[in-house]
Order: C-alpha cells, then sequence, then structure tokens
C-alpha cells in the first residue's frame, strides 16, 4: 500500500512544472491572447477564442475547466465545450504517460509526452466538429468574438506561487485521502481469496478483461487499474505499482504498441468521478451518459487503430508506409471534391 502510494509521489515534480508554466502564462497576459490567436482556428470547429480558457483550463482540472464554461454565452457552444474538455488531457494523466514514456521510451519519453498531449487536443477539436454538424441542439449560433486583450505584464509571484501552493495541498490531500483509500481497497480485494485461490479482485476484473485483448492488455491487472483510474485518475499508477508494476500489465507480445495503445485509452476513455458529477450538473444526467458513452466508442477505436498501425510498423514497414500515404491521399482528394462541389454551388447561385 505504502509504495502504491509512494510512486505517486514520483512524478509530483512533472506535474508542479506544468501547473507553473500554466499559471504564468496566465497572470503575464499570454492566455488572453492565445484566445484571440486561435479563434480562427476554433471558429472552424464551432468553437470560438472564449472556449480557448476552458480548454487551456483542461490542461490543469477539467473539473475547475467545465465548471468555467459557464461564461459561455451561447448554450450549444457552452455544452459542446463541457463535453470536449474530458478529453484534454489533465494534469492527473501526466503520472500515466510518464510510467509508460520512462519504461519504454528511455530516450523520446519527452517527445512521446508531448505527442499524447497534441493527441488529446486533436481528438477534442474532431470531437467538437462532430458535436457541431451532426447534433443541431450543439451547433454554435454566435460566432463573433470579442475580448479586450490585457496588457503584458511579469507575473507576480505571489499570485502565481499562491496558486501552486493551493493545487499541490489539494494533490497531497488527494494522495492521502483518495488514493490512499483506493490502494487499500485494491489491497484488501486482492488479498481476499475466494475461488481456487483467485483473489475476489482478480474474478471481477477477469470477467471484462477479454474485452481488452484485441489492445493488447487483457489482464485482470489492467482491467483494475483502469477501473481505479474512474475514481481518479492517479490512482492508476499506484494501482499499477501495487500490482507487480508494468511489466504485468503488457504481457501478450508486442508490448511497445499495447503500451501506446493502453496510454491512448486511458487518455480517452472514461473522465473521473468528480468530472463526471460536475458534468451531469452543466449538462444532465442523460447527456453526460451518452458522452460517455461515445468517449469509450472512441477510445476504444483509436487505442486498437494506433496499436495495429504500430505493429504493422514492426513487422513490415512498406504495408506501413502505404496506409499512411493511402490515408493521406484518400484525404487530399475528399478535400479535393468538398472545395469542388463549393464552387459548382456558388457559381450556380451567381448564374441569373
Amino acid at each position: 500500500i505504502i509504495n502504491g502510494v509512494g510512486s505517486i509521489f514520483a512524478f509530483l515534480p512533472q506535474i508542479v512544472m506544468l501547473l507553473f508554466l500554466l499559471n504564468m502564462l496566465d497572470e503575464c497576459g499570454y492566455s488572453a491572447r492565445v484566445a484571440f490567436i486561435l479563434d480562427g482556428l476554433l471558429e472552424k470547429v464551432g468553437l470560438s477564442g472564449r472556449t480557448a480558457f476552458s480548454l487551456l483550463s483542461g490542461l490543469g482540472c477539467s473539473v475547475s475547466a467545465i465548471m468555467s464554461t459557464r461564461g459561455i454565452g451561447d448554450e450549444g457552444m457552452r455544452k459542446k465545450t463541457a463535453l470536449i474538455v474530458p478529453v484534454v488531457s489533465c494534469s492527473a494523466r501526466l503520472p500515466i504517460y510518464a510510467l509508460i514514456a520512462s519504461a519504454f521510451f528511455f530516450k523520446g519519453k519527452f517527445i512521446f509526452i508531448a505527442l499524447t498531449y497534441l493527441l488529446s487536443v486533436i481528438t477534442a477539436l474532431t470531437l467538437a466538429f462532430i458535436y457541431d454538424k451532426f447534433l443541431p441542439q450543439l451547433s454554435t449560433k454566435e460566432r463573433s468574438f470579442i475580448m479586450e486583450l490585457p496588457f503584458y505584464q511579469f507575473p507576480p509571484v505571489r499570485s502565481v506561487l499562491k496558486k501552486l501552493f493551493s493545487t499541490i495541498k489539494s494533490f497531497l490531500f488527494k494522495i492521502g485521502t483518495i488514493i490512499l483509500s483506493m490502494n487499500i481497497i485494491v489491497y484488501l480485494l486482492s488479498a481476499i481469496k475466494v475461488f481456487n485461490g483467485k483473489s475476489l479482485l482478480e474474478l471481477i476484473c477477469s470477467f471484462f478483461a477479454p474485452l481488452f485483448y484485441p489492445l493488447g492488455y487483457g489482464s485482470w491487472q489492467a482491467v483494475s487499474a483502469l477501473f481505479s483510474g474512474f475514481i481518479a485518475k492517479e490512482t492508476l499508477v499506484t494501482t499499477i505499482d501495487s500490482l507487480g508494476g508494468v511489466s504485468v500489465i503488457f504481457t501478450n507480445g508486442y508490448e511497445l504498441a499495447s503500451a501506446v495503445a493502453f496510454t491512448v485509452y486511458t487518455l480517452l476513455y472514461v473522465p473521473c468521478l468528480a468530472t463526471l458529477s460536475v458534468q451531469i450538473k452543466e449538462l444532465g444526467l442523460v447527456s453526460s451518459l451518452l458522452a460517455l458513452a461515445f468517449q469509450l466508442v472512441v477510445a476504444y477505436i483509436s487505442a486498437l487503430a494506433i496499436r495495429l498501425l504500430i505493429i504493422c510498423y514492426q513487422v513490415n514497414k512498406i504495408l506501413f508506409w502505404s496506409v499512411i500515404a493511402f490515408a493521406l491521399l484518400f484525404f487530399i482528394v475528399s478535400k479535393l471534391i468538398l472545395s469542388l462541389k463549393k464552387k459548382k454551388a456558388k457559381i450556380s447561385l451567381t448564374k441569373p
């Protein structure tokens, strides 16, 4: 139990650094300019610069980010932003990426973590586009964006440190309460033997394990870690450590592909319990549960696709690059067809 809880402290410096940089950007006046710069890009997926504040806040904590969407005037945009915020990688997921990167990417671990954050942003914007195009109740009515840009200033050290210490305090409180409690529960469930020497935790998680065989981690240890991650994302790392470490999770061959798939799945699957409760308050029970189900499907398909691509690269590099080239060609051709259709529509409208 103590070793499991203690493992999370190894990733505390990275979390502190991330939150410190976010606070610095906010206090120096740059966050407002980021919102202004991103307005054009966000408008293409049915959002605006107003939502940039919530998305940037999501890098710290999804709970506060969803609550910040109350300031968005357009109702469709507000709901859409609250739905995609949990996909943006919060600071609690950073220990998971660091754990996988340290185990499988010795030289390029920082690049791996950066690519994971980039994937979270791309997925969030893609979901926003899908919601805007296919769900009329979430389409944006008000597209204009006006804001007053604050002056650049040197970040007030006292204000930055105050926010940072407050976040560290809440993180340490979470370690002492939720994470410790979850580790005790995992320990007790794994210690209780009920059938043929199998623990209660193993029996419960073994029932769901076959669902994750295609993703490369169909073990009961992996499933129990994913379940604990629903309570709080930090507990996922401590659960893995208390059940034997990364080597126990990925044992079905193609460990690298399975580890990347696991990272992608934990990035995109269900938000933590606190985030889900706030989402239900803001959007209602039915909308939140439907979004949760859709998010699980997206996470599963994304993780499976990435695992197959990595295996394809490891087995046959020519086949891998052929698939990539075909995908790029399909994308370019589809864009050309759409642009030609738009031009034809414009010409037909201008004809007398």
